[in-house]
């Protein structure tokens, strides 16, 4: 009887064979023995044996020869090489020939022996394990890439189904009327199913409304709710989950018939159209399958179908509520700017008003002092409404064309002086920009006075002139310059200290559109001012009633022309400020 692993002994010298042999036995190996190589190949052919132990130097057949043989005839059989020699490259020869351990002789402790054997016969252990698990992995891996492949084959399959679904119905997001999309909807999901009967409600007001039918006297427009007791419509909508009935006439089916006698069959499938919060917001049916009953692959492509679905109909809900709600927001709108329009047409009519009154009571002033105030209060008037005028005649009421308003207010100011238009020219060149009414007033009063006071002052004889309205950009700011080539400025004019009524003016409203205002004397000089918006003008002599200023404008004004001379003459007032192009 076999008590464990066969181990053959090969060893010509007879003690130590029989150490050997009596050692591993008492360890419970069941021992076999040669005392050559010749004999030993004899036994490896005839027994097989789990692990060999072979001496190197033996006569006839040496242990080389029997690892020779064993590694080319039997590679799995581990071989232990044992050696009185001593020698380095009897060791290294033998691992050459496959052995798997070395042993030197004499064996003092056996226990040496034992342990190069039990190690040796793990390593094989392990060795036939791993490679029983390899081959079982292996096995198992041919197993699951033919499951894989065939998977893949049908996840191609339904790729396949899925891309055409998609493709099909990807334009019903671009569907905006709810009569269409219901027709559309259908179609797909007959293509699909293979079915040439159906219809889809969605719930209104406490009734389910048709809004397409694929089969026309099928469906009736309107169905109250709550729909009847046993219908499969209200089993649907109860459940909000999809019913597939194979037979309605089979005994089991409890549910109730339409009346409909159009059915080539009694399948059909119906699913819930899932709305907000899950809740069910409208059905849709299919029946008449080419090749009927309906199956459990329909009721899934279905639902895939149905999600596409109630996400296109949302989308044309939410776009038909939106084109709603612009119409009434365009009517709104449309009221309001007509409101708008009146306010300032009004507002307009009103100054014209105003002015007309000024003007009836303008002969009531005795002095010419009197009547020059009255007038400049009457132009200031007239800027201010022809800028309402204007908003009143644009399309876009809440910003005023700049350029033309300037014209305007120049083309009032040249009408009430005599002398421009002959000896004095005013040329105007403004950049293209809009600006609102909050700006475009101050804007407009300050150019009046900066021009009406360079058409009074700085030209007192009459003798000729030119003023220039200038405007353009200069990065993020706006600047208007009215510049003439008059007499010029006093030496000693302050514009802080100014108490004209005109220059009180510009400073206030230039500072009441963030702006600032610097002035420079000389032919090219510039009044210049930062704020949100900008506004520059040049002038020539300031509106001053200051004696002591009109005095030493005229001296200057005798002196170049007595010696023929003349010094730097015109002014400049600037008003700048940030303005958006637009």
């Amino acid at each position: 009887m076999r008590r464990g692993s066969r181990i053959l002994t090969i060893e010509d010298e007879a003690a130590i064979r029989s150490s050997f042999v009596s050692f591993l036995e008492d360890c419970d190996f069941d021992m076999l023995e040669a005392e050559n190589g010749k004999i030993g190949i004899e036994l490896i052919d005839r027994e097989l044996p789990d692990l060999i132990l072979v001496d190197l130097r033996m006569p006839e057949v040496d242990g080389l020869t029997v690892l020779d043989y064993v590694s080319t005839n039997y590679p799995d059989i581990p071989v232990i090489a044992v050696s009185g020699t001593g020698n380095i490259n009897d060791v290294i020869e033998a691992l050459h020939y496959g052995a798997w351990d070395y042993i030197l002789k004499p064996v003092e402790d056996l226990n040496i022996l034992l342990y190069a054997v039990k190690r040796a016969l793990e390593k094989v252990r392990l060795d036939r394990e791993n490679r029983e698990h390899r081959e079982r992995l292996e096995e198992e891996v041919e197993i699951k890439t033919a499951q894989l492949k065939e998977a893949n084959i049908r996840l191609q399959s339904i790729n396949h189904k899925l891309k055409e679904i998609v493709k099909s119905t990807s334009k019903l997001i671009s569907i905006n009327r709810l009569d269409h999309f219901g027709t559309e909807i259908l179609e797909h999901f007959g293509r699909h199913l293979s079915a040439t009967g159906g219809s889809m409600y969605l719930k209104q007001n406490g009734e389910l409304i048709c809004i397409g039918s694929l089969d026309r006297g099928h469906a009736p427009q309107k169905l109250t709710l709550p729909l009847r007791e046993g219908s499969p419509f209200r089993r649907v909508m109860e459940s909000g989950k999809p019913l597939i009935v194979r037979d309605l006439l089979n005994g089991s089916c409890t549910m109730s018939r339409s009346g409909y006698d159009g059915y080539q069959d009694n399948s059909f499938l119906i699913f819930p159209i899932p709305g907000a919060e899950d809740r069910v917001t409208g059905l849709l049916s299919l029946h008449n399958k080419t090749l009927p009953p309906f199956t459990e692959e329909d009721q899934e492509i279905g639902a895939l179908l149905t999600a596409f679905c109630s996400e296109g109909l949302r989308a044309t809900m939410a776009f038909e509520a939106l084109l709603r709600h612009e119409k009434k927001l365009k009517r709104s709108l449309t009221e309001k700017e007509l409101l708008l329009r009146e306010v300032h047409h009004r507002v307009k009519n009103n100054m014209q008003i105003i002015i007309s009154m000024m003007n009836l009571q303008r002969p009531d002033y005795k002095s010419d002092h009197d009547r020059k105030l009255i007038d400049k209060s009457i132009h200031r008037i007239q800027a201010m409404a022809l800028a309402h005028e204007q908003l009143y005649k644009t399309e876009d009421i809440s910003q005023i064309n700049l350029s033309e308003y300037i014209k305007g207010i120049v083309h009032e100011v040249v009408r009430g002086t005599a002398a421009v238009g002959t000896d004095i020219q005013v040329n105007t060149a403004i950049m293209e920009a809009y600006i609102g009414l909050e700006l475009i007033i101050p804007v407009g009063i300050i150019i009046h006075e900066l021009i009406d006071n360079a058409l009074e002052h700085a030209f007192p004889d009459r003798s000729g002139g030119r003023v220039d309205v200038e405007g353009h950009y200069e990065g993020e700011k706006c600047i208007l310059t009215v510049r003439d080539n008059g007499i010029g400025l006093p030496d000693s004019f302050d514009l802080e200290s100014t108490g004209s009524l005109g220059f009180l003016l510009i400073k206030t409203l230039a500072a009441q559109i963030k702006g600032s205002i610097e002035v420079d004397r000389g032919a090219d000089t510039k009044m210049n001012g930062e704020g949100e918006r900008g506004v520059s003008g040049a002038l020539g002599a300031a509106e001053t009633a200051e004696a002591k200023g009109a005095a030493e404008t005229a001296a200057k004004a005798a002196k170049a022309e007595a010696t023929g001379t003349a010094e730097a003459q015109g002014a400049a007032f600037t008003l700048e400020f940030v303005c958006l192009h637009s």
